[in-house]
C-alpha cells in the first residue's frame, strides 16, 4: 500500500511542477522540433515575399521567458514557406507572423504546445488585417492629433500600433511625408495664422519590440492605388 501512496506522490509532483501536460505529454525544456508552415492567399505576385515569425512564450504575469525570431521568404508560386526550429519543450508557445507591403498588413498568430520527443507540426495562415481610417472634417490649429485613429482587429491589439504623416505639401510615394507620429495623444497640429491644407497618411506598424530588426510597416491609404487625402486646419 505504500508504494501506491508514493505512486501518486510522485505523479503529483511531475504534474506540478510541469513536466506533463495535455494529453500525459512531457514539457520538461528538454529540445523538441517544430515544423512551422507559412501560407498566404495567392495574390499575382510573382517575386518572393519576407515576412517575419515569432515564437515566445510569456508567464502567468506576462512577461516574456523565452522568444526565438526568424525571417523567411515566401516562395511567389507556392505562396508557402517552410521553417524548422528547435524549442525548449514547453506548452503554451505563441507563434506570431507578419508581412506588410504598401498598402497591405498581414497577420497570422497561432498558441501550440511543443512537448517531448515530438515533431510539432503548425501552419500560421497570414491574412491582411482590415485598415479603418478616421478622421475629423476639419481640425484648428494646434490641436491634438489624436483626433486622428486607424480601427484596428482587437485581437492584434498586443501587436500592432498606428501613427500618421502629416506635411503641408503633398507627397507621391508611400511615407515620404514630412514627419511621422507615432504617439498621436502626445502630439500636436502646427499653429496657423491662416486656413491652411494639410496632407497625411496614416501608418500601421508592429509595436517595437515584437519583432528584431526592421519593423513591419504599411501605409494607408496606397499611393500606389489611391489619392493623398488632405483637411483644412484653420487658426
Amino acid at each position: 500500500m505504500r508504494k501506491g501512496y508514493i505512486l501518486i506522490a510522485v505523479v503529483a509532483s511531475l504534474l506540478l511542477t510541469g513536466c506533463f501536460g495535455p494529453a500525459g505529454y512531457h514539457f520538461d525544456d528538454s529540445p523538441t522540433m517544430l515544423d512551422i508552415t507559412l501560407k498566404r492567399t495567392p495574390n499575382g505576385d510573382t517575386i518572393p515575399t519576407d515576412a517575419k515569425v515569432r515564437i515566445w512564450k510569456t508567464n502567468p504575469e506576462g512577461q516574456i521567458v523565452y522568444s526565438l525570431h526568424r525571417d523567411v521568404t515566401i516562395d511567389p508560386d507556392s505562396q508557402i514557406a517552410k521553417l524548422a526550429v528547435e524549442v525548449p519543450a514547453k506548452s503554451a508557445y505563441r507563434v506570431t507572423a507578419m508581412h506588410a507591403s504598401q498598402g497591405v498588413f498581414e497577420i497570422g498568430e497561432r498558441m501550440i504546445n511543443a512537448p517531448r520527443e515530438q515533431i510539432t507540426t503548425v501552419t500560421i495562415s497570414l491574412t491582411p488585417i482590415d485598415v479603418t481610417i478616421n478622421a475629423p472634417d476639419k481640425v484648428y490649429s494646434g490641436g491634438s492629433l489624436g483626433q486622428f485613429t486607424v480601427a484596428l482587429p482587437e485581437e492584434y491589439s498586443h501587436l500592432l500600433e498606428y501613427g500618421i504623416m502629416i506635411g503641408s505639401t503633398p507627397w507621391t510615394e508611400n511615407g515620404n511625408g514630412d514627419i511621422l507620429y507615432l504617439d498621436l495623444d502626445e502630439a500636436y497640429l502646427p499653429e496657423v495664422t491662416e486656413a491652411q491644407t494639410l496632407y497625411y497618411q496614416m501608418v500601421v506598424v508592429a509595436k517595437k519590440g515584437t519583432f528584431t530588426g526592421e519593423r513591419p510597416t504599411a501605409y494607408f491609404p496606397d499611393l500606389n492605388e489611391q489619392a493623398l487625402p488632405h483637411i483644412a486646419i484653420h487658426p
